[in-house]
């Protein structure tokens, strides 16, 4: 069977069976895959594990991802276990309790709000989310490892993200084509290789953002256009106002009394209004 490639950006064909071509598409990949290796050999982090699969009724060694049956089996049952939590009189009773401290200003709002989240977090569906973003801030690492932290809990999977940074999200009713602004979240320090990519992908996804070029003598130039419209100067010596001439305003402005040279920053001004804020 032929490998499969795949043309990327940099017209190169990427091989995604080949390590060595992998670790060119994603430079942090391998990093990633051997902090995650090492993590998974820490017995401080299998006993998290250990703890978190025994409350989440996940067997010891994780689910088998490929039986589809009991991966369904595991799902079901995890959203009952917490359909049933919370129609529980237990759970009731303790919301109930929060409130009533609350209303008999035993406690503030903002304490109250404490509470509710630390009774919700005890709910199977929330308390995965909340072990695994625990555990990337236990062990230090990147919060793009919380996904993978996850799949290696329920799975028994040891992943890793192939990429520390990532780009959008974008609203769904603009196309990429029309993005006039690229989110970019960073979870980890970046190398050369990646800061490369990096700047690609902005590239690639921001080809309308605005390219603002250096203005060369621009406070001139806006200068000079808002002395022609109002040339007129008062002296203080005569106590009198009077007109200056386009070629005294040159000379003030520009240190060069050459109107001609003058009339040409103002059409420079227009073009680069035209530039910047116009259509083309």
């Amino acid at each position: 069977m032929p490998k499969s490639k795949v043309k990327m950006g940099r017209n190169e064909a990427i091989d995604y069976r080949s390590p060595k071509d992998l670790a060119l598409r994603f430079p942090a990949l391998q990093n990633n895959r051997d902090t995650m290796k090492l993590l998974v050999s820490y017995p401080e982090f299998q006993e998290d594990v250990k703890e978190a699969r025994k409350y989440l009724e996940i067997p010891p060694i994780g689910i088998d991802q490929k039986d589809d049956q009991v991966n369904q089996k595991w799902h079901d049952d995890f959203i009952k276990r917490t359909d049933k939590l919370t129609a529980s009189e237990a759970f009731k009773m303790q919301e109930r309790a929060i409130r009533e401290k609350l209303k008999n200003k035993e406690i503030d709002i903002r304490m109250a709000n404490k509470q509710s989240r630390l009774l919700y977090s005890k709910l199977p569906v929330n308390y995965f989310t909340q072990t695994c973003k625990y555990l990337v801030e236990k062990f230090n690492l990147p919060g793009n490892f919380d996904y993978y932290i996850h799949q290696y809990i329920l799975f028994n999977i040891v992943g890793a993200p192939p990429r520390n940074f990532v780009i959008g999200p974008f609203e769904l009713t603009t196309p990429l084509s029309e993005v006039r602004q690229v989110t970019v979240t960073i979870y980890a320090k970046l190398t050369d290789d990646e800061l490369k990519w990096l700047k690609e992908e902005i590239n690639r996804f921001g080809k309308k953002l605005p390219k603002f070029n250096k203005l060369k003598d621009i406070d001139k130039k806006l200068n000079f256009e808002q002395w022609l419209a109002n040339p007129e100067q008062y002296d203080p010596v005569t106590n009198t106002k009077y007109k200056m001439s386009r070629s005294e305003i040159a000379e003030n402005i520009f240190g060069d009394g050459d109107p001609k040279k003058a009339y040409e920053s103002l059409r420079e001004l227009k073009e680069i209004r035209r530039k910047r804020f116009g259509k083309n």
